[in-house]
């Protein structure tokens, strides 16, 4: 789809599962992934790859769509992802997932990312903790920057629910 010079992609990518040590093929694998670049910009011009993770109860639409627009102007390539259980990923909606099982939804997205530019993350919200927690445990990863709105790393003493580990 094209709305102006931005191209936007959208599709369902198939996440590794981590129980399996492979690519199992069930509705609860797809992530639903969009990658937003302005064609007006040469592709060895792109200044760098910016990846999106939404908040709870959200998704990368109402979360950072408008957002993703502005940077793919600025040159960026962006990718936006919704993790298991919100937006249109598969999986069942807003289900106390583990942090794992959202991490498989962002090793997914790195794979989208170019290699021969520099790669930031952005996360809101829950997004930070899904994105904190995924980088302490790839440490190799090659990252230019993290950036956080509004985090969330810790759930309230008082509160019944959470992300399991």
């Amino acid at each position: 789809m094209t709305l102006g010079t931005l191209k936007i992609t959208r599709e369902y990518i198939l996440v590794k599962d981590r129980l399996s040590d492979g690519y199992y093929s069930n509705f609860e694998n797809y992530c639903y992934y969009t990658k937003v670049v302005d064609t007006s910009i040469k592709s060895e011009d792109i200044v760098a790859s910016l990846g999106m993770i939404h908040g709870f109860v959200q998704n990368q639409n109402n979360c950072f769509f408008e957002s993703a627009m502005h940077h793919a102007m600025n040159g960026f390539e962006v990718h936006l992802i919704d993790m298991r259980g919100f937006g249109f990923s598969s999986g069942t909606r807003c289900k106390n997932y583990s942090l794992y099982d959202t991490h498989e939804n962002l090793g997914a997205m790195f794979q989208k990312f170019r290699n021969d530019k520099p790669a930031f993350i952005l996360g809101h919200s829950m997004g930070c903790l899904v994105t904190q927690t995924f980088l302490l445990k790839n440490p190799n990863l090659n990252l230019a920057g993290v950036i956080h709105t509004a985090p969330l790393f810790a759930y309230p003493k008082h509160a019944q629910w959470g992300l399991r580990t």
